[in-house]
């Protein structure tokens, strides 16, 4: 209990400080923070340079977007007093890193997000030079669209939505949420792995080679015109599972099961090359199959 006390006691010496601090810098008239003032800026790289890209975020949304008509990789993004970015290009690697003020040195000061303020790093980049593409965020919004990741895409977020659309992926797309919906469009891969806490999953036209795992806590999973790969496993806490897939039924070997809701699929079906494998907790499985 007495270990319980001083960390409490801790947190709210902390939180003093900083407010504290808050009010002396702004006088007492918290609006000044929300009227920090912003510049949009601008980086290039040449594309020959780049073949990895790395985003490190706290609260700034991302977006990435392929180009077929550009030889060069441009970053707009913006800053302000508060709040920075680091971008660096090593080894062909491209790591843009967002940083805070910090207050004594170890604490970052996200004004920005207590007001509800959003801002974007938009980058222009040659659609097919990648090999891999990563997103590790906080709270932040991320939108991937027209790219050929020659490997993998892989996004970490605490919350916040992921949508990508109108891509390809020579190996895994890797995700996992907290909270936040993730849509995914028109996407191609040669495996599809995505865990999420809370949040709607929906798949539209994507078309999977090998493995697909999709899992949630607390979420429907619709899958529209899925063309699922070798094994396809999709499991669901709280939530329901359906859509419709390529094939027929007999394409498949299914293992599925509800407890407690309704299932349309077998129980347990034999015969199939391609494996589908559906558990949900509470809620409703319903798969049709387009033949």
């Amino acid at each position: 209990m007495k270990t319980i006390q001083r960390i409490a006691g801790v947190f709210l010496l902390i939180s003093l400080i900083v407010g504290g601090i808050i009010l002396v810098r702004t006088g007492g008239d918290f609006s000044q923070l929300s009227n920090e003032q912003w510049v949009q800026k601008e980086k290039t790289f040449e594309a020959s340079q780049i073949t990895q890209l790395r985003f490190d975020t706290s609260s700034t949304d991302v977006t990435v977007i392929g180009n077929t008509d550009t030889d060069q990789v441009l970053i707009k993004y913006p800053e302000s007093q508060n709040r920075s970015y680091t971008i660096i290009e090593k080894d062909g690697q491209l790591t843009i890193s967002e940083k805070y003020e910090r207050i004594f040195g170890f604490i970052s000061l996200d004004i920005d997000f207590f007001f509800g303020h959003k801002r974007v790093i938009e980058v222009m980049i040659p659609k097919d030079i990648l090999t891999k593409l990563t997103v590790e965020g906080s709270s932040s919004d991320v939108a991937i669209q027209n790219l050929i990741v020659k490997e993998d895409i892989q996004v970490e977020l605490s919350s916040g939505s992921i949508t990508i659309e109108d891509s390809q992926i020579g190996g895994s797309f890797l995700a996992e949420l907290t909270s936040g919906d993730v849509t995914v469009a028109k996407v191609k891969s040669s495996d599809f792995s995505l865990l999420a806490t809370s949040g709607s999953i929906q798949l539209e036209g994507v078309e999977v080679t090998n493995l697909t795992e999709i899992g949630a806590t607390s979420g429907d999973i619709l899958l529209g015109n899925f063309t699922p790969g070798k094994v396809t496993e999709l499991s669901v806490t709280s939530g329901d599972v359906y859509g419709n897939l390529a094939g027929t039924i007999t394409d498949y070997t299914i293992q599925s099961h509800t407890t407690s809701g309704t299932n349309n699929l077998p129980q347990d079906l034999r015969g199939g090359n391609k494996q589908l494998q559906v558990e949900v907790t509470s809620g409703d499985i319903s798969l049709q199959f387009d033949q």
